[in-house]
Order: structure tokens, then sequence, then C-alpha cells
């Protein structure tokens, strides 16, 4: 089975949980546009300026802040950064340093995920809450606690 297989699943459990997270409210922190304009000024030409943010949880962060400015209906006072960087951190956690193998059932995919520390507080957050976002959508969707990880089936 190709490695790739492995995180597609793992792929659709983060995809559905990311727009629940913003969805929810727990979004994004004010914009620090002088590191922006010191970029431009130092460059004294606006074409010269880098267009993605070195980095991609910065980059998603600010983003969701770009959007929210755009809307004036948003409500600062319910805009939380700190949600929103613990979650696209526990992402990362699960993406990049997770073990996930994944079992064929007659009716479906079967994996378990599984870390260690970081990883594995991640993994416990991530998954069964976004177990919940498939079974929203009508997906059979259901997870079992292991002592290193998760099972989600």
């Amino acid at each position: 089975m190709s490695p790739h297989r492995h995180y597609l699943g793992l792929a659709l459990l983060l995809m559905i949980g990311t727009s629940a997270v913003i969805g929810a409210s727990a979004l994004v922190f004010a914009q620090d546009r002088s590191h922006m304009d010191h970029a431009r000024h130092a460059h004294h030409d606006a074409a010269a300026v880098p267009t993605l943010p070195g980095q991609d949880a910065f980059g998603t962060i600010q983003e969701i802040v770009r959007i929210l400015e755009e809307d004036p209906a948003t409500d600062w006072s319910k805009v939380n950064i700190a949600a929103l960087r613990e979650h696209l951190i526990d992402m990362d956690e699960v993406t990049m340093r997770a073990d996930a193998r994944e079992r064929r059932l007659d009716d479906g995919l079967d994996i378990t995920v599984t870390g260690r520390g970081r990883t594995l507080a991640a993994i416990k957050r991530m998954i069964p809450a976004h177990a919940y976002e498939l079974a929203a959508l009508g997906w059979s969707a259901k997870t079992e606690d292991l002592a290193n990880g998760v099972r989600h089936g």
C-alpha cells in the first residue's frame, strides 16, 4: 500500500476540522502591519515583496485576519488567536509527526493514529473532533481511545 494513501483519510479529517474551527469563531489576532510595512520599505518596490508568508501557520492566521477585516459584521471581541494557533499546531503535529496506519474493512476504513508526547495530545484532541464533523456530514464515523493514540473507523 502506498504511504500516500495513509495520509488521505487523515488529510480529510484535518480539512474538515479546520473548517469547523473557523466556523466556530475560534479565530485570529490583530495583524502585525509593522512587519509587512517594513518589508515594503526595505525593498522600495511593492513588486519585490514576497507574497508567501514563509510559514504555513502564520500565513493561515494572516489570511483569516484578512477575511475577518473584510467582513464588517466581524465581532473582534469573539476572535481568539490562541485557539486558532493551538489548532494549527495540533494539525501540524498530527500531519507531520503522527503514525497513521489504515486497514480496509468490508464497509469502510479503519485508521489508527498514534504518537508520543505533544503529538499524542494533539491526536487525542483532533481525531475525535474530526470524526464528529464527519458524522455531521452523514458519514459513519466513530473513534476509540487507545493508550498511544486513537482508532478512527
